[in-house]
């Protein structure tokens, strides 16, 4: 949540998107929840930022499908201001994944297979950081070993750029 939300969203840390084992999504999304609501990102809070133009505002307010927000989805025009913002049941087709967010809007998509998802990030375009969660070092030498990224952590995100984030199992 940290590398995401930072500076809301605008950071080279911010992860772009989630991709989370369908087995602990439910449990995952609503610890995320939690977390923000703990957090009090309201619009003025002192440890949260607006947009930084309204070009951009406009921009990141369009890659919210109000169809798929579980979390946040407010955004105050006047302030630039938008909520914290998770979406739900994304795919790779919709709008939110075909470019670079920099901004606090955090896509998950689910999967049912490691290797499936790893295939699908092999064809797709390099990312630039990859951040891996996980306990299994099987699953941890395959995203080293197939994956080309530019930079990376394992069970952090504080360490380099926009990429993607997957979350294994408990």
């Amino acid at each position: 949540m940290w590398g995401k939300f930072l500076n809301g969203g605008q950071t080279c840390i911010a992860p772009d998107y989630l991709l989370v084992a369908e087995s602990v999504k439910p449990k995952l999304l609503q610890l995320m929840k939690e977390k923000l609501e703990a957090i009090n990102y309201s619009d003025g809070a002192e440890h949260y930022t607006s947009i930084i133009n309204k070009r951009n505002f406009d921009r990141v307010s369009s890659l919210i499908d109000k169809d798929k927000i579980f979390y946040g989805g407010k955004t105050n025009e006047e302030t630039l201001y938008i909520w914290p913002t998770i979406l739900d049941n994304v795919s790779w087709e919709d709008a939110v994944m075909q470019e670079e967010i920099f901004g606090p809007v955090f896509p998950v998509i689910s999967f049912s297979s490691y290797d499936d998802v790893l295939q699908k990030i092999i064809d797709g375009e390099k990312p630039l950081a990859a951040y891996l969660f996980t306990k299994s070092d099987e699953e941890k030498s395959k995203l080293l070993k197939l994956v080309s990224f530019g930079g990376g952590c394992i069970n952090d995100t504080r360490c380099t750029l926009p990429a993607i984030i997957f979350l294994l199992a408990e």
